[in-house]
């Protein structure tokens, strides 16, 4: 039982390709497996196998590789490749082999991304997800208990930080307007609450 931390950025502003874990019960730090890449602004998702999958990221160029962290080695390996480096981009898990990623920057061009990638570990491929209305780097993004995505905020540009939300469905490929927020949000955090309305 745990948390993995995975690369960013250390006071001296260098990229990280590090990992720690930290331990739930003995409320520890402890170095992790080295990935293969620095990777400062990276995103990162579990699959159901306890599969670790690493995505983008900059280390000085903005990536659009991916590692996968096998639980049985504790070792990184390379995984597929995106269609497009992305920095400050969303990571969320489909299945046992597959992950949502959403979003992201190319610091590289300047470029912000409103497109969103399929990675399947199963085949090695990425393959386009549905478009969002607008592009958004450091936005947040959870599944809904229908299997639908909430992506909320983000930055669209280096000036402009959005209050906006929109819903994927990864059925019909296709992305809709979602309720907007009180306040325009970058770089913000979600989580999903029980049916129930618990906390």
């Amino acid at each position: 039982r745990g948390v993995l931390v995975v690369g960013g950025q250390d006071k001296d502003g260098e990229h990280l390709a590090s990992t720690e874990l930290f331990d739930l019960d003995s409320k520890t730090f402890s170095p992790g497996p080295k990935m293969e890449s620095e990777r400062d602004g990276c995103a990162a998702a579990v699959l159901k196998d306890g599969r670790v999958v690493a995505v983008g990221g900059y280390n000085g160029t903005t990536l659009s590789t991916s590692e996968v962290l096998s639980p049985a080695s504790n070792t990184w390996s390379p995984g597929p490749n995106m269609t497009s480096g992305r920095s400050g981009c969303v990571a969320l898990p489909l299945s046992s082999s597959r992950i949502l990623v959403i979003g992201g920057s190319n610091f590289s061009v300047r470029s912000y991304h409103s497109t969103t990638e399929i990675i399947d570990l199963a085949d090695g491929t990425s393959i386009p997800g549905p478009k969002m209305s607008c592009p958004r780097t450091f936005c947040a993004a959870i599944m809904l208990h229908d299997g639908r995505v909430l992506i909320i905020g983000g930055m669209k540009s280096s000036t402009v930080n959005l209050s906006s939300t929109e819903i994927l469905d990864l059925t019909w490929d296709t992305s809709s307007p979602g309720p907007k927020m009180n306040t325009a949000r970058s770089g913000a955090s979600a989580v999903l609450l029980p049916e129930d309305g618990g906390v």
